[in-house]
């Protein structure tokens, strides 16, 4: 009986990051995509046609094609997570400070992998099949960063919903 292969579920903004994961994901043998989205405000409706094995997901999506706001991924990780036990989660972003990915990981992802990481999304397949598999993995710089905010986390002194809306902030700051 063959294997079947890890679904794979994106979302992303750009339609061009979608086709280029697509791309590479869907020439890594075991590995398919299998649903996509651009808008955060088609993410539940996706995974409720196909919940998938691994969702990769942009920090900086736009929650709707009318509404510029970005849609909040932070705290829609761990309801995705609570509603599909057995998702893995992996951010794919060019944002990311220590504390922003501290609490990515906290609320419960399998891996931060930052956009200017050549090599990492090369590997995209092999990454995808290690995660689905129950590892973790972070890019190098998503690492070295995530290591920075575990150093730096006693100095905490926000709630997630805070750390949230900074990250927001962050990431759409007009």
């Amino acid at each position: 009986m063959p294997i079947p292969n890890v679904r794979v579920a994106i979302l992303d903004d750009h339609q061009s990051i979608i086709d280029g994961f697509t791309y590479r994901l869907n020439s890594t043998t075991g590995v398919e995509v299998t649903a996509t989205a651009l808008f955060g405000k088609e993410l539940n409706s996706m995974l409720r046609k196909n919940s998938g094995d691994v969702l990769l997901i942009d920090l900086s999506v736009r929650t709707s094609a009318e509404d510029a706001n970005a849609y909040t991924v932070l705290s829609t990780i761990p309801q995705l997570l609570q509603k599909y036990p057995d998702l893995k989660v992996v951010v794919v972003s060019m944002y990311g400070g220590p504390g922003l990915i501290r609490m990515i990981m906290e609320a419960g992802v399998s891996g931060y992998i930052t956009k200017d990481d050549y090599q990492a999304l090369r590997d995209l397949g092999k990454i995808v099949l290690s995660v689905a598999n129950g590892n973790i993995y972070f890019s190098e710089k998503a690492l070295s960063l995530y290591k920075q905010g575990e150093e730096n986390k006693g100095g905490d002194n926000l709630s997630p919903r805070q750390i949230e809306a900074l990250s927001l902030c962050a990431l759409h700051p007009d």
